[in-house]
């Protein structure tokens, strides 16, 4: 019984540690918590990229962040993609010369394995706003929502200090299969007053004993 209430008083005050919240700021000075998977350079630079497999699979956190860090020489989005995939379980495959994303693999720590079943059908896009919205692409192909879509391949787009740079997986062909917005994986933090009560209601069980 000892056992298991120091294990629960445990659980309530230590954060998991496969994703680390990092508070990112962007090219407005806005700052948000996002739970960053792993961080990938050196340099005072710094853009997060986001990958959402969305309904492509069963995956318990379809969202995924991956940072980056450089010394602010002109960087390509494939560049980037290279780097990370080189530094951890990010794997991805390419089409047209390394010019564009045929599919992009993560083993995650829920035991998820992320692939799109759909080769080449992603969207990309970028954003210097934290808090822009993803959304359909525009008529004339230069925005999806909030953000600006990427209109070269991944050789030719180039990453940006305080930038977000997002991946969708999306479906071309598969007219069935809904479409699905890029969601940014914000930290869930516990309200400082909420996670005081959790960790005390176990040491007062544990006096209680």
């Amino acid at each position: 019984m000892k056992k298991n209430i120091y294990l629960m008083i445990i659980s309530c005050c230590i954060v998991p540690t496969w994703a680390t919240l990092y508070n990112f700021t962007d090219t407005l000075g806005q700052t948000a918590a996002i739970d960053v998977e792993y961080w990938t350079g050196t340099g005072i630079y710094e853009t997060i990229l986001i990958i959402d497999w969305n309904q492509s699979g069963d995956y318990v956190s379809e969202s995924h962040a991956f940072g980056y860090r450089w010394d602010g020489s002109s960087t390509t989005v494939a560049a980037m993609l290279e780097d990370i995939t080189a530094n951890g379980l990010l794997d991805i495959d390419t089409g047209y010369g390394g010019a564009f994303v045929n599919n992009l693999y993560y083993n995650d720590s829920d035991g998820d394995q992320h692939a799109h079943n759909e080769t080449g059908s992603f969207n990309l896009g970028s954003t210097g706003d934290v808090f822009a919205q993803w959304g359909n692409m525009s008529n004339d192909w230069t925005m999806l929502g909030d953000w600006e879509a990427n209109q070269t391949g991944i050789t030719e787009e180039y990453i940006a200090n305080g930038q977000l740079e997002g991946i969708n997986v999306i479906y071309w062909f598969d007219a069935s299969q809904p479409y699905e917005n890029l969601d940014v994986p914000f930290a869930t933090v516990p309200e400082p007053a909420t996670f005081a009560l959790l960790c005390l209601g176990g040491l007062f069980l544990r006096r209680g004993k």
